[in-house]
């Protein structure tokens, strides 16, 4: 069927399969549910805290040395096969976890093949595949397709902290697996397709025109499965990958990831344990988490259309700043109150940064490296939470209280503001002022 007779573009089929990846994929299952399982299994094991976190650590660390070699792939290969067989092998693990003993070290190996072998369940696969079917909405297409991160961080918590409360832990990872394999495996294998040419289609559906005609369909006669969009002044300004690592915008960009990654991801990983901390009663923990999600998708969908109608680097920035008010909050005034709001902080920022992060990459770098430029970036978030988590745990060891975690994430999500709001203009917009014709 052609773009024009489509009444429902594919593309939407698309955003919907990816949120639901997004949702019960790494990001969704080991950042935003994982914190539930710490309180658990250092009941069952005797484990400390730290100890726990130094497994997230290490899953962190896992997903940040497989994230661009998983970019290189499907900007080669495309998106739909790499995240069908990863999604298998991520749900196979987690049901792998019922077996769990008291050997942390069973824990550590087992938490290092969870990210290994589910990294093409993270957003580096979503992200390549939602721009490669829109180009005038793409903001809004992140936004939508993302937000399946904060669908995790809003149902997964509570959803688990219910199946350890009647069955336990152990039950708890086997629901999870047998999800990721008997749910969102058949909907990648069934729904997901690579781009707009595989569908007979265009970006966003809309029949380009070229010189007054009718173009061709994007990639009809390409070898490679992510050729350049039908819109040929959209992508002008596209960068190489050594072009990136040669320019300041991009290392603005990793610095401001790096804070963010070691302020949110950090401090997420401990979320249910940190709530109890700060006055939550542990049973209204895991419920009030929650919160984190239904902000998550909020602040996502809001950032979508903000991005598609303001300067991004402004609107990022911005936003920023209701974490970093949220974690000064909550570690001079702990309540049950504050810790509400500042979980919706910490939505906003959340929501933004994976979001934000995409468009960025688009509007600076353009498409023709930017599954290695996304994954690399996301590296970065993923090590630096990797950090943030073992330090997080650390910290509560040695403070015996999160305040000190509390106060060095305002600090860190502060400068990330900075560094976030000074961006730049889009190289686009430099060349459009560029090439108009100056006043005598």
């Amino acid at each position: 069927m052609s773009a024009t007779a489509r009444k429902i573009f594919y593309g939407w089929y698309i955003i919907a399969a990816s949120a639901l990846g997004i949702c019960f994929g790494h990001v969704g299952t080991t950042i935003y549910a994982f914190s539930v399982f710490t309180l658990p299994l250092a009941h069952a094991f005797g484990w400390s805290r730290g100890g726990i976190s130094f497994g997230m650590t290490l899953a962190h660390t896992t997903a940040t040395l497989t994230a661009p070699l998983m970019g290189i792939l499907i900007d080669r290969k495309g998106v739909r096969n790499p995240t069908l067989i990863s999604t298998i092998l991520f749900g196979g693990m987690l049901c792998l976890f019922y077996f769990l003993d008291r050997d942390i070290w069973l824990f550590y190996g087992g938490m290092v093949l969870l990210a290994g072998l589910g990294c093409g369940t993270t957003s580096v696969n979503y992200v390549r595949l939602l721009v490669s079917w829109f180009e005038r909405k793409k903001g809004l297409a992140l936004a939508l397709g993302v937000s399946g991160a904060g669908l995790g961080a809003l149902i997964l918590p509570p959803l688990v902290s219910w199946i350890i409360a009647r069955g336990g832990w152990r039950d708890a990872f086997l629901v999870l697996g047998l999800i990721n394999l008997f749910l969102v495996a058949p909907v990648i294998y069934f729904v997901v397709r690579n781009n707009p040419a595989d569908v007979n289609s265009y970006p966003d559906g809309v029949l380009p025109l070229e010189h007054g005609e009718p173009a061709q369909p994007a990639a009809a006669h390409s070898a490679t499965p992510y050729p350049a969009p039908a819109y040929p002044a959209a992508d002008s300004h596209s960068k190489t990958f050594r072009q990136c690592l040669r320019n300041a915008t991009f290392w603005k960009l990793a610095v401001a990831t790096v804070l963010l990654g070691l302020a949110l991801n950090g401090t997420v990983s401990q979320i249910v344990p940190l709530l109890v901390d700060r006055g939550v009663a542990r049973q209204s923990a895991g419920n009030l988490a929650s919160l984190l999600g239904l902000a998550v998708i909020v602040a996502r969908l809001g950032t979508g259309y903000l991005l598609d109608r303001f300067h991004a680097p402004f609107v990022a920035a911005a936003l920023l700043i209701c974490p970093a008010a949220g974690f000064l909050s909550l570690a001079v005034a702990p309540s049950e109150t504050v810790a509400a709001l500042t979980l919706i902080s910490f939505g906003i920022g959340l929501g933004l940064e994976f979001d934000a992060l995409g468009y960025f990459c688009v509007q600076y770098f353009g498409h023709a490296a930017l599954g290695r430029i996304y994954a690399s970036l996301f590296a970065l978030f993923s090590i630096a939470g990797a950090a943030g988590s073992y330090f997080a745990g650390y910290s509560y060891d040695v403070f015996s209280s999160y305040t000190a975690l509390l106060l060095c994430g305002a600090a860190a999500t502060f400068v990330a503001v900075i560094f976030t709001a000074v961006l730049g203009e889009y190289p686009r917009a430099r060349e459009i002022k560029a090439s108009e014709p100056r006043a005598a």
